[in-house]
């Protein structure tokens, strides 16, 4: 008997501890109410500052910013003369940081208070030791003219660097080197004028993305490639005909996308941004396939499409890369049998949507080639069987 009671025990003992194991992580702050940090009556951020949106249960830990300061710690409102956020103090008509918590009565109308001997008249009034305003406003602040001759440091939440040691960190865009002893103003600056912002001009020196008014838009590319064949006994084929379509949408990843939604440029079909696969029984050439292989894609890519091979690929719309180093596309072109020889390429650039020009860069089969972004078409001779490979590199492109 004893022993079926030590038994039961274990048991109800192993459940609790099954059932302390499921809860755990469940318990946190669950006040996911809304604040306007920025103050633009937008808002933007949790009140709480640890909120936890996996928690279920709360736990009562919820903690929150100080009233006027976010939880990061800054002040969000101003700051007045004597260094309170969203303090009353001001200068009065003497130059004298007044009223507030400063306990300083303000002069308005009247006489400015004469300092005894051995005292100076400060932004605090009559004292030994003349504290005056700094260069944001604040009495005995902090902040000072750096060689840039910008405000910096103090309440500033602005940085100075010397000796080219710059973080990432700095808000006013400038420092000064002192090796070259040169101040070096907005290096870091976009086209919208954010420090450190993710705007760019595009071919047509238009400001887009980051904080600027003009989002990247989405696009794409037809490419159509006609291919001149023999047989391997060395008779002329009818020329083929394949395409293959790029592009880049907001909504889109750089690996396998099924778009669902509507299409911009009131298109009907819900699939134009998504990476469509190729299908080898559909209405394409019998003597050549032209694809971009992701055999990466295998886990992702729905069993019953049994390949790997895209007809159509979309990426994100890196507004960074392709005005940097561009985007690259790695494709095939197949001659069906091997056996048959593609003795020349024809291929042409049909933009699908409003765009005005880009650059367009080919590598076929180790060859670099670069399109006339306004012909958008070319001819070359080939001589090859099998599996010709195709770079194909999109860069400088802007919309009309």
């Amino acid at each position: 008997m004893a022993r079926i009671i030590q038994i039961i025990t274990l048991f109800i003992l192993s459940l609790l501890m099954m059932s302390s194991s499921c809860d755990k992580g469940t318990e946190g702050c669950t006040d996911n109410s809304l604040c306007d940090y920025q103050g633009d009556g937008i808002e933007d951020e949790n009140c709480a500052c640890n909120y936890d949106k996996d928690a279920i249960i709360d736990d009562g830990s919820c903690n929150y910013p100080e009233e006027n300061f976010d939880c990061a710690g800054n002040c969000i409102e101003t700051w007045d003369c004597f260094g309170t956020c969203s303090g009353l103090a001001i200068v009065d008509n003497c130059e004298i940081c007044c009223g507030g918590l400063t306990e300083i009565e303000c002069v308005i109308d009247g006489a400015c208070p004469e300092c005894t001997a051995g005292e100076e008249l400060g932004c605090f009034g009559c004292d030994t030791n003349e504290i005056i305003y700094d260069c944001a406003g604040i009495c005995g602040g902090m902040a000072f003219t750096d060689d840039c001759n910008q405000c910096v440091g103090g309440l500033t939440d602005s940085k100075t660097f010397v000796n080219a040691e710059i973080e990432d960190e700095i808000e006013n865009c400038h420092y000064y080197d002192q090796l070259v002893g040169t101040c070096q103003e907005n290096w870091a600056l976009d086209c919208s004028g954010e420090c450190f912002g993710e705007a760019i001009e595009d071919a047509c020196e238009i400001c887009v993305g980051g904080d600027s008014n003009e989002i990247g838009q989405s696009w794409r590319i037809n490419i159509i490639v006609m291919a001149t064949l023999r047989s391997q006994y060395d008779l002329p084929l009818d020329p083929d005909t394949n395409y293959v379509v790029i592009g880049a949408f907001m909504n889109a990843s750089d690996g396998w996308n099924t778009y669902q939604g509507e299409c911009p440029n009131n298109e009907s079909n819900n699939v134009c941004y998504s990476d469509i696969v190729y299908n080898p029984e559909g209405p394409n050439p019998n003597y050549t396939r032209f694809y971009f292989p992701h055999p990466e894609w295998e886990n992702d890519i729905p069993a019953s499409y049994n390949t790997t091979d895209i007809k159509q690929d979309i990426r994100a719309n890196d507004l960074h890369m392709l005005f940097s180093e561009g985007i690259i596309w790695e494709a095939k072109l197949e001659s069906e049998p091997p056996s048959n020889v593609i003795d020349s390429l024809y291929f042409e650039f049909i933009y699908l949507e409003n765009i005005e020009t880009c650059q367009i860069a080919l590598k076929i089969n180790g060859e670099e080639l670069e399109i006339d972004p306004f012909e958008n078409k070319m001819e070359m001779q080939v001589d090859f069987n099998g599996t010709i490979p195709i770079e194909i590199k999109v860069s400088e492109i802007c919309f009309q």
